[in-house]
């Protein structure tokens, strides 16, 4: 129903009562009366008059103010739970494979010959690779833990992530990534060593007598694997927040 036509009538109608009240008014000579109903009569037009106005601003609208900018999304709030959860996952894995590393001593005592037995002690502070490999994982972890506590807050914080804080986050998962692949590649290299040998240089395997040790260090090279993986997909993760912030601005 139109609001407007219908409030023009009322005043059409409003007007034509108020004509035949005055004139009979009129006939009669209360002008008094006949005062009172222009009054009334005047006032009522330009009541309906209004109101049809203000029916004809409220439904017909300009289409710029409908039709308007559409606001910019809010931050994403699944990119920094993510992090966290990778970087939880970090840590874990860091962890286990420093603590298994470093658990990996085993004493046995080899026989050469009949009658002639040596005492071999394997561990992992024996070989620069590994020590190098327990380091890096060390330094993971402790940045898994001090970024970990930063992402909690940024989840906390109604404003979203910050840009700067996540521009760090690339740099240093980056630079935590170099490092825990390096280790990784060194020690997987010394332990290949060790489970095959090398025929060529006549550097024979040693696995075949300290199985516990190898078994250790297969563990934790499994594991620094998993860190690895995961930095580059926080790497991975920073990069497409970032990009996402600047494609909005």
């Amino acid at each position: 129903m139109d609001f407007s036509a219908v409030s023009f009538t009322i005043a059409r109608v409003s007007a034509y009562a108020t004509i035949i009240l005055t004139y009979y008014s009129s006939k009669s000579c209360i002008n008094l009366t006949h005062f009172a109903v222009n009054t009334n009569f005047k006032l009522l037009l330009n009541f309906h008059i209004k109101l049809a106005m203000a029916s004809i601003d409220t439904t017909t609208a300009p289409p710029s103010a409908t039709t308007g900018k559409p606001s910019k999304p809010s931050p994403d709030r699944i990119g920094p739970v993510v992090d966290v959860g990778l970087r939880f996952l970090l840590f874990a894995t860091a962890l286990v494979a420093v603590i298994v590393m470093v658990t990996s001593k085993q004493s046995k005592l080899v026989t050469l010959v009949p009658g002639l037995s040596i005492h071999v002690v394997a561990k992992f502070s024996q070989s620069p690779a590994y020590v190098y490999f327990v380091a890096a994982l060390s330094v993971a972890c402790l940045h898994s833990v001090i970024t970990g506590v930063l992402s909690v807050l940024v989840v906390l914080k109604p404003g979203g992530n910050s840009t700067t804080l996540q521009s760090h986050f690339v740099i240093l998962d980056a630079l935590l990534l170099g490092i825990v692949a390096a280790a990784t590649g060194a020690a997987g290299g010394v332990g290949y060593i060790g489970y095959k040998g090398n025929s060529h240089t006549q550097w024979q395997k040693v696995c075949n007598h300290v199985g516990s040790f190898c078994a250790h260090f297969a563990v934790s090279i499994f594991l620094s694997l998993i860190s690895s993986i995961t930095l580059l997909l926080l790497v991975w993760l920073s990069v497409y927040t970032l990009s996402k912030k600047i494609s909005i601005r």
